[in-house]
C-alpha cells in the first residue's frame, strides 16, 4: 500500500458521492446534462476504484488497464459534455478533438493491454509512449476545460442578475480543469522523469497527488456547494433588473450566438 491510498480512497468516494447526488438531481429535473455529468463521474469513480486495486497490489487482479479504460472513455464523454453545456448554439472544437482524442485513447488502451497480458516483463518504450498519449488525452480535455470554463466566466461576471456563488462554480470548475491539464503532464512525463523526492514517489507522482487533492475539493465545492457557503458568496446581493437568471437560463445564455 503507498502513502497515496488515502487521497486515492478519498477521492473515490467524493466522486461516487457526487456521482448519484448529481445523476439522482438530472433524473428528477429530466436534466440530460446533469445525468451525463452523473455518468462521467460514475465512470471516472471506477477509474479511482481500479487506483485502490492496484494500489493494494491483489494478486491476480492487474487493474492498471481498467483504469485507463474507464479514465479514457469518461473523458471522451466528457468532452462532449463540455460541448453540450458551453456550445450549445455555436461552433465549437469539439469534431477536431474528437478525431484526435479518440485514437489516442483507442492507442493508450491497446498498448496498456499489450504490456499487460501479452508481454512476460513490461517494455518500457511501449511504457512511456502509452503514459504519453495516457496524459495527453488528460492534458487535451483539461485545456479545454478551461477555456470553455473561463469564456463561460467572462460572460458571466459583469451581469448583475447572477448570483455571486453561481459565478464562483464557474471559478472553481476553471481550478479544477487546470487541474486535468497539470495531471495530464505529469502523468506524461512519469516514465521521464523518474527523480524521486521520497521513497516511491517520485516528482511527477507527486504533482499527481497535488492536483487530485485540489481537483477532488474543487469539483465538490462546484457541483455541491454547502448553502453556507453559498450564502455566503451572495452576502449583499441584490437582482437589479426584472429578474434574478436560474442555472438553466444562464447556461442557455453561454450556449446562444
Amino acid at each position: 500500500m503507498s502513502a497515496l491510498f488515502g487521497i486515492y480512497l478519498v477521492f473515490l468516494v467524493m466522486r461516487v458521492f457526487l456521482a448519484i447526488i448529481i445523476f439522482q438531481k438530472g433524473r428528477k429535473l429530466k436534466n440530460k446534462n446533469l445525468i451525463e455529468l452523473g455518468v462521467i463521474f460514475i465512470i471516472l469513480s471506477v477509474a479511482n476504484l481500479s487506483t485502490l486495486i492496484d494500489d493494494l497490489a491483489i494478486p491476480g487482479l492487474v487493474a492498471s488497464i481498467f483504469f485507463n479504460l474507464s479514465t479514457n472513455i469518461g473523458l471522451i464523454i466528457a468532452i462532449h459534455w463540455v460541448d453540450r453545456v458551453f456550445y450549445m448554439n455555436r461552433k465549437s472544437p469539439y469534431k477536431v478533438l474528437m478525431g484526435i482524442i479518440i485514437p489516442m485513447a483507442i492507442t493508450n488502451v491497446l498498448l496498456s493491454a499489450l504490456n499487460t497480458y501479452v508481454f512476460l516483463a513490461p517494455n518500457d518504450i511501449i511504457a512511456v509512449i502509452s503514459a504519453i498519449l495516457f496524459g495527453g488525452v488528460i492534458t487535451i480535455f483539461g485545456g479545454w476545460y478551461f477555456i470553455s470554463a473561463r469564456e463561460a466566466y467572462r460572460k458571466l461576471r459583469s451581469n448583475k442578475n447572477v448570483e455571486p456563488w453561481i459565478k464562483m462554480r464557474f471559478k472553481t470548475i476553471m481550478l479544477y480543469s487546470m487541474c486535468f491539464l497539470l495531471m495530464g503532464i505529469s502523468f506524461a512525463l512519469g516514465p521521464l522523469v523518474p527523480i524521486e523526492i521520497a521513497t516511491g514517489i517520485t516528482v511527477p507522482l507527486f504533482l499527481i497527488f497535488i492536483t487530485l487533492l485540489v481537483e477532488a475539493i474543487g469539483e465538490f465545492l462546484a457541483w455541491y456547494m454547502p448553502d453556507k457557503l453559498k450564502n455566503y458568496y451572495n452576502r449583499g446581493f441584490i437582482v437589479e433588473e426584472t429578474k434574478e437568471l436560474s442555472e438553466e437560463e444562464i447556461m442557455k445564455q453561454l450556449g446562444g450566438d
